[in-house]
Formats: C-alpha cells, sequence, structure tokens
C-alpha cells in the first residue's frame, strides 16, 4: 500500500533498512547473502553516517546496483530523498501507495554523496531548532505573539497554556510508552492536520504546501469523505506529526535512552513504513518500536535486533550483542 516499484531489477527482492551501526557490522559475505533476498534502503542518515567513514563509503560504493534502492518522487529527481517530499506527496494524491522505490547504480551514488554530506546540518539542527522555539513560545510570553493572535492577552496566555498540554510538556514521566501514548492523543483530524503541514516549512526555507495546493487537497479531501482517509490517504502524515510530537516532547523531557545520536536515531523512523525490515540493535529503537500506538501497529513486526537478522539467514558468526548502557526508568 505504501510502496511502488517500477524498476523491474528491483522484482521479488524485500527493502531492508539498515542502521550505520549494523551495515558496519555486516561482512562482505554476510552482505552479499543479504542482498539475494533484499535491497538496503538507503535513507539520507544512515549515508551521511557512513561516508563519513572511508571503508563504509567503499562498501556502500561496491554493492550490486540491483540491491542499493532509494526513494525518489520521479525517475528524473532521484536524489530527492527529504521525508519532507513524502509528507507533500502524500497530502496532494489519493493514489494507493506513498513513494517510488528505484535501484541506483554506482555512478548515481557518487554523485549524491556530495549532497548528502553538504546537507548534514539538517540531521544535526532540526530537532534542536524546533525545541529551542517551543521553549522560547513557552518562556518568553512577549508582546509580539500577543499582537499576532489579536492583542488579547487573556486569549494568548489560554493559547500558550493549550499548546503546552498539546505538545506533551506537562508530562510527569519521560517513559517512551507514556510519551507516544500522550503524541498518540493529539493526532489531529485530516483537515486540520493538513493545515497543519501547510504552516510547516521544509530545510529549504519555504512551505511544504502553497495555498492552491492546501485549497486541492481540502477540495479532494471532501470529494472522498466516505473512503477510510485515516489508513489510505493521510497514514503517513498522521504517522509523520506523531514522530514530530514525540520528537519533540522526548527531548524536552530527556526521555529514556536518550543519547548523542538521538537526531539522526529519529530520521530512521520517518522511513521505517518503506521497509519490509528494519535492522538495528539500537537500545532506543527496541524500545520504541512496541510502544507504537495501535495506527501503526503493522509497523511492530519489522523490527529486528542484529542477532536476530543473523539468525534469520542462518549464519554461525552471530554478533555478540554489544552492553548497552540503560538509563533507569524515572
Amino acid at each position: 500500500m505504501h510502496l511502488l516499484c517500477k524498476d523491474e531489477r528491483f522484482r521479488g527482492k524485500k527493502t531492508v533498512l539498515l542502521d550505520r551501526s549494523t551495515f558496519q557490522s555486516l561482512t562482505p559475505d554476510q552482505l552479499n547473502q543479504m542482498c539475494n533476498q533484499y535491497a538496503i534502503l538507503c535513507t539520507p542518515n544512515f549515508l551521511y553516517e557512513c561516508i563519513r567513514i572511508e571503508n563504509l563509503k567503499e562498501k556502500l560504493l561496491n554493492i550490486d546496483d540491483t540491491s542499493f534502492v532509494m526513494i525518489c518522487e520521479s525517475p528524473k529527481r532521484l536524489h530527492v530523498l527529504h521525508r519532507n517530499n513524502i509528507v507533500k506527496r502524500d497530502l496532494l494524491s489519493l493514489d494507493d501507495y506513498l513513494v517510488t522505490i528505484c535501484c541506483v547504480n554506482k555512478d548515481i551514488r557518487e554523485s549524491i554523496f556530495p549532497v548528502i554530506s553538504k546537507d548534514s546540518d539538517f540531521f544535526y539542527d532540526i530537532a534542536d531548532s524546533e525545541l529551542q522555539y517551543l521553549n522560547d513560545l513557552f518562556s518568553n510570553f512577549n508582546d509580539r505573539f500577543v499582537d499576532i493572535i489579536g492583542g488579547d492577552k487573556t486569549v494568548a496566555k489560554q493559547a500558550v497554556k493549550d499548546s503546552k498540554k498539546i505538545l506533551g510538556y506537562r508530562l510527569l514521566s519521560s517513559k517512551i510508552d507514556d510519551i507516544c501514548q500522550s503524541a498518540s492523543s493529539h493526532i489531529p483530524s485530516p483537515e486540520i492536520l493538513i493545515r497543519t503541514f501547510h504552516l510547516s516549512i521544509n530545510s529549504e526555507g519555504t512551505t511544504l504546501i502553497d495555498e492552491k495546493e492546501l485549497n486541492w487537497a481540502l477540495n479532494r479531501l471532501s470529494l472522498y469523505n466516505g473512503r477510510p482517509i485515516e489508513t489510505i490517504f493521510l497514514w503517513y502524515s498522521q504517522y509523520y506529526f506523531f514522530l514530530s510530537l514525540c520528537r519533540v516532547t522526548y527531548k524536552a523531557h530527556k526521555g529514556e535512552y536518550l543519547n548523542d545520536s538521538y537526531v539522526r536515531d529519529w530520521e530512521y523512523l520517518y522511513f521505517f513504513p518503506f521497509c519490509d525490515l528494519f535492522v538495528s540493535n539500537d537500545n532506543f529503537f527496541e524500545h520504541f518500536v512496541p510502544s507504537l500506538p495501535h495506527p501503526f501497529k503493522e509497523l511492530h513486526d519489522k523490527f529486528v535486533s542484529i542477532n536476530e537478522f543473523c539468525k534469520m539467514n542462518g549464519w554461525q558468526n552471530v554478533k555478540t550483542e554489544k552492553k548497552r548502557k540503560r538509563r533507569k526508568r524515572k
């Protein structure tokens, strides 16, 4: 339902999303065996993490062309990888798929690496900048904000109070399942969700959807109000909203298993729906995925640890699970 393959070379293979540490731990023989069944779904954060390590960059280039795939908008724009484009496509389409997956040959891969490296700040700054904006909004109650919403301080105070509640700033627990439950309870209706994304800004500083497109999407939505739009038309946009809400709340509350790779970890989750398997040994993913609420329950069985993945493939040299520093539950 969410993925369309127009590339015959990829037919019959499943997609596997690997994080950098998993990719690094697999031997060349294991990768070759894996690529008989799977194609590696390469996301921007995965590429960025890999190309910073020279031997991993070579590993990426040596993978067979039919086993290296990316999300693209069209055959002419294979380098378009930002998740914002996925959201915009979802809002402006009623197709039963959200993205197209294409094989990417070695030459195109080499041309993409500099672009990904140049955009590296995106992966580090986006979550912190959003959090800083919200902290400023909630702590610095200024006249400009009052003026924006009509000059009534009572209304402004109530708006801030409501925003805090919606964004989970009053959570009493930093547990992952509590944060997920709070975010899930605030997923807006399809109409409100479209308007929410209309206000969103992408990494180039422009809105995701302009006024003309917004009205077109709302009109199309009204024509299909008898259709289960929550599961077909806006499923991914709801998932996107849920993750974004979790991400900011999680960082604000110093959630469980928070570490220095926080921003890059979240980036994998935005591409989670577009793989058949997500393989990682990360403590955060291990606890976050089972906490995904009912609307996204189809994702629960997609996550496996490195050890489980090795056993699935019958590899004898199963990697010993790394020792992970677990944070105390608060």
